[in-house]
């Protein structure tokens, strides 16, 4: 029996399908006018590398972060503050904290005038407050002649961090010469930073190893395709098909429900909710948060299962290759194959990202959140969601369902482009489009090589814990 179990679906499919597809563009259209949410992450990546370039404790290390370093921070910085001149609000007092610190790392370098003239563009932009006196604080620390203000300590402890912090403080003390002061400053300065290697070393390490093992994986697999043609792993001729008893129409009444069910639980009826339940002010805690999006996950499986069994009940019985969740000797091989592989693919396709986006496109919220959080029950709580729940149900959403049901139409090769875009296109952010679709595209790939759903689920959740523990490491001091 294959009778449509919605019955209205001929009337009413069209009109969702538009409807999902305006909310689709209204989000995109968002998040480019958004700043991406990689930046702040980037900004502290580059803050944890400025820390450590004062590190004296491995003459070898500590020859990585020389001046090079202040060069590449100057750099990062300069284009936030130059994406940050381009949003809504230029003003804002992150984007001018930005422009102080900018202006820190100009005179580290040497380049006091043009310091100065970034402090003052500080002092221009608003009216007078604590934040333009911090900004005049640091123009007379490093002016000619110098001007100490009284307040130039206690300004600098609130207004700056870490290793700006620590530059002004050493300035302001050895003006003063204050030797006792300078002395304590530096001996916990060094403390810092020899945290702040050990964190670089995990940052820029394990990418590192993965990312070199995952280029020789792919050359060895160029190499086999060179030799062996047809018979290596990437030679092989078209891959069959699954065999579909649905047709298009109801592929896309999955989906169209799936992102309804998307959009009407996350943008209407969990907040709803909430606010029915007075719990607003607790949402906005770590905790709360956390549950918050525990709860918005599970209540979009338990849609998105309904959604499936419902739509494809009068096609049971599926055959046996259809939502396997069976495990195969080499399952793990290929999960952690891919995982390897995908370092340098998605590195590369993140990279072109950034040089076309140029710190647009939004993204994750949950990023800086995550490098924020220090409490042990929210990380759990959310690496349950994203190492485990997100791996599991999407991948049964887009390679359980949605490629295979693509095979009908398209070739194998065909529907795992296709489902990898449509993944892409689910995280609603232009910043995650190109990355996520060659990531999308390299599940599918895995998916369709061992036909059994562990092995890119594993993949999958490989990847978040890797960006979860990135997170992390990050957001560590």
């Amino acid at each position: 029996m294959t009778t449509s179990i919605f019955p209205w679906r001929r009337w009413w499919l069209p009109f969702l399908t538009l409807a999902v597809a305006g909310v689709l563009a209204l989000s995109f259209l968002s998040s480019w006018q958004q700043p991406q949410t990689q930046n702040p992450l980037q900004l502290r990546a580059v803050d944890v590398q400025l820390q450590a370039s004062v590190w004296q404790g491995n003459p070898e290390l500590t020859r990585w972060f020389s001046q090079s370093t202040l060069a590449q921070a100057e750099q990062v910085y300069r284009r936030q503050v130059q994406a940050g001149q381009k949003s809504l609000n230029p003003t804002e007092l992150g984007q001018l904290a930005q422009l102080m610190g900018l202006g820190v790392i100009q005179a580290e370098r040497g380049q006091v005038q043009a310091a100065q003239t970034t402090w003052q563009d500080v002092i221009q932009r608003i009216p007078p407050g604590e934040l333009p006196q911090m900004a005049q604080v640091l123009q007379g620390l490093w002016g000619e002649p110098v001007l100490i203000y009284p307040e130039a300590e206690p300004l600098v402890v609130e207004y700056l961090s870490g290793w700006f912090a620590q530059v002004a403080l050493l300035r302001l003390y050895g003006l003063q010469q204050r030797e006792v002061e300078v002395a304590a400053l530096v001996q916990e300065q060094q403390r810092l930073a020899e945290d702040a290697v050990n964190r670089l070393l995990v940052l820029v390490g394990l990418p590192l190893v993965g990312g070199t093992l995952g280029t020789i994986l792919l050359l060895g697999l160029a190499v086999q395709w060179l030799l062996r043609g047809r018979q290596s792993l990437l030679g092989r001729g078209e891959l069959p098909g699954w065999s579909v008893p649905w047709g298009g129409e109801v592929v896309l009444q999955v989906m169209v429900l799936w992102f309804v069910a998307f959009f009407g639980l996350g943008q209407v009826v969990l907040p709803l909710v909430v606010q029915l339940l007075g719990w607003g002010a607790w949402v906005h805690t770590p905790l709360g948060r956390a549950l918050y999006v525990f709860i918005s996950y599970a209540s979009l499986i338990a849609a998105g299962v309904g959604i499936l069994v419902v739509s494809l009940r009068g096609y049971q019985p599926l055959g046996n290759n259809w939502f396997n969740f069976r495990p195969r000797g080499r399952t793990w091989v290929w999960g952690v194959g891919g995982y390897l592989v995908a370092q340098p693919l998605v590195f590369l396709a993140s990279w072109v990202n950034q040089a076309l986006l140029q710190g647009r496109g939004g993204g994750n919220p949950l990023l800086p959140l995550l490098a924020q959080t220090q409490d042990p029950w929210v990380l759990a709580i959310f690496s349950l969601v994203i190492v485990v729940l997100a791996p599991l149900f999407e991948e049964t959403i887009f390679r359980g369902f949605l490629l295979p049901s693509l095979t009908r139409n398209l070739p194998v090769g065909g529907a795992v482009v296709v489902s990898g875009a449509v993944f892409a296109l689910a995280h609603l952010s232009v910043a995650d489009v190109l990355p996520l679709t060659v990531l999308g595209m390299l599940l599918g790939f895995v998916y369709t090589r061992q036909r059994v759903l562990w092995a890119p689920i594993l993949l999958h959740g490989l990847w978040n814990g890797g960006s979860l523990v990135a997170l992390l490491v990050l957001g560590h001091g």
